[in-house]
This record gives structure tokens, C-alpha cells and sequence, in this order.
């Protein structure tokens, strides 16, 4: 019977792991998406305020 009640306790152990680790990995990929998405958002503004400089300082000169 104690056979019965470890292979019971490790079958929890087992089930809680799982599902904590799916949760987390969950989480971490949602902010890993994030992360990317707003570090090309920040490069796409960078690109344009660029070419909102360069051409306010042609027009300038002309």
C-alpha cells in the first residue's frame, strides 16, 4: 500500500510541474514577444524620426 500512496504522491508532484512549468513558459513568451515588438517599434521611430530630421534640414538649407 505505501508503494500505491508514493506512486500517487509522485504522480502530483508530477502534475503540479507540469503545469507550472507550461504556465511560466507561457509568461516568459509572452514578454519575450513583447520585448521584440516594442524593440522594433523603438527602431521603426528611430528610422522615421531620422528622415523627419534630415528632410526639416534640407528643407532649411533650401
Amino acid at each position: 500500500m505505501r508503494w500505491v500512496a508514493y506512486a500517487g504522491f509522485a504522480f502530483e508532484l508530477a502534475i503540479i510541474y507540469v503545469v507550472m512549468l507550461q504556465s511560466m513558459l507561457d509568461t516568459a513568451g509572452f514578454f519575450l514577444a513583447a520585448a521584440v515588438f516594442v524593440g522594433l517599434l523603438a527602431l521603426v521611430i528611430l528610422r522615421v524620426e531620422k528622415r523627419m530630421s534630415a528632410s526639416s534640414v534640407e528643407g532649411a538649407a533650401a
